[in-house]
C-alpha cells in the first residue's frame, strides 16, 4: 500500500504469489456486507475502561515439539507437528534477523522455507503476513489472515518463502497494512471465549476487560451498523480488530487507545459466517467450537 493513502501499492515487483494474497486482503476488505444496513456516520458504544493490563494470552494447540537448537539470534518459532503430520510453525518473537530465521527452520528440519521480513503496522507484527515460492499453493489462503501459526503440509519440498512481519525501524516506511484479529489463537484477546459469542455476551466481558467498543460492522469496516441490528438474534460475533490506528498517518498507533476495538459481527445462517469466524486461525484448528478452539 501507499504510505499515506491506505491504499494497496502493488507494484510489478512483487512476486505473483504475494500479490495475489495481497489482492485477496484487499477484496476482503471491501466486501460488501452480509447484512444489508444503510450507511451510517461512524457510531460509537463507550464502555466503562478498566485499568487493567493489556491482555497477553499465550496458546498452545497441544502438539509434539520438533527438537531444534538453531543457536541462532533470538528463537524466533515454536515448530510444531500436528497429528496428521503437518507442520505448524508459530512466531513467537521477530528479534531475529531474516537470515537466522530462516536457518533457525533449516535445524528444525523445515530445509525447503526461506524466512523474508517486512515491516507491518503495529497489529500485525508477529504475523504471517504473506507467501511465496513454488511451494506458495500448497498453503492457499493462510496467510491472508494474519494469523501467528501457519501450517506447512506433510511432505512439502518445493521452495517456500515466508514473510514476517516485523516492527518498522525508525524512518522506515511500512510494507504490510492491515487488522488482526485480536481473538485468534496468538492475539491478546484469544481463549477469552468471544468468537461465535453472541454480540451482548462479547460486549460484557470486553467491558469488564476494559475495552472500548468504537463500532460494529459485518465485512467492511467503513460500513457500521446499528446496535440494534448489530446485536440481533442471529448475529454472532466472527472477530475482534483494534481500532487504534491512524490510518490517514501511516497507520502509526493512536495514544490513549490501546484498548479500542471493532467487533465484527455476521448472521450465524449466513454463507459468510463460517470463513469469517475461523479469521487467524491455524487449519487443524478450524473445527468445533471456535471460541475453544486453540485454547
Amino acid at each position: 500500500m501507499t504510505a499515506d493513502s491506505g491504499e494497496f501499492d502493488l507494484s510489478p515487483s512483487l512476486a505473483p504469489a504475494v500479490f495475489e494474497a495481497r489482492r485477496k486482503h484487499l477484496m476482503t476488505m471491501i466486501a460488501e456486507p452480509v447484512v444489508v444496513a444503510r450507511p451510517q456516520p461512524r457510531r460509537r458504544l463507550v464502555v466503562a475502561a478498566a485499568t487493567l493490563a493489556v491482555l497477553t494470552v499465550g496458546t498452545s494447540i497441544g502438539l509434539t515439539t520438533l527438537s531444534s537448537s538453531p543457536g541462532l539470534g533470538t528463537r524466533a518459532f515454536a515448530v510444531t507437528k500436528t497429528p496428521s503430520g503437518n507442520v505448524a510453525v508459530r512466531i513467537v518473537s521477530t528479534q531475529a534477523s531474516a537470515d537466522e530465521m530462516t536457518q533457525q527452520l533449516h535445524a528444525a528440519g523445515l530445509t525447503n522455507v526461506s524466512i523474508t521480513t517486512e515491516a507491518a503496522n503495529p497489529a500485525l507484527v508477529g504475523t504471517w503476513v504473506s507467501s511465496g515460492g513454488d511451494g506458495a499453493a500448497a498453503i492457499a489462503s493462510q496467510t491472508d489472515g494474519y494469523a501467528a501459526t501457519l501450517e506447512i503440509p506433510r511432505g512439502l519440498t518445493a521452495p517456500l518463502i515466508l514473510t514476517v512481519g516485523r516492527a518498522a525501524k525508525p524512518g522506515e516506511a511500512l510494507d504490510v497494512r492491515g487488522f488482526r484479529n485480536e481473538a485468534a489463537p496468538g492475539g491478546p484477546l484469544a481463549c477469552r471465549g468471544l468468537p461465535g459469542a453472541m454480540p451482548t455476551t462479547a460486549l460484557a466481558a470486553l467491558t469488564t476487560a476494559g475495552y472500548t467498543v468504537d463500532f460494529w460492522y459485518t465485512t467492511n469496516r467503513e460500513h457500521p451498523l446499528d446496535p440494534a441490528a448489530a446485536t440481533a438474534g442471529t448475529m454472532r460475533v466472527t472477530g475482534v480488530y483494534n481500532d487504534d490506528l491512524n490510518l490517514s498517518d501511516h497507520w502509526r498507533l493512536l495514544s490513549g487507545r490501546e484498548r479500542h476495538v471493532s467487533v465484527q459481527v455476521a448472521p450465524y445462517v449466513s454463507p459468510a459466517y463460517q470463513d469469517l469466524v475461523w479469521t487467524g486461525f491455524a487449519p487443524s484448528l478450524r473445527t468445533g467450537d471456535p471460541a475453544k478452539a486453540g485454547c
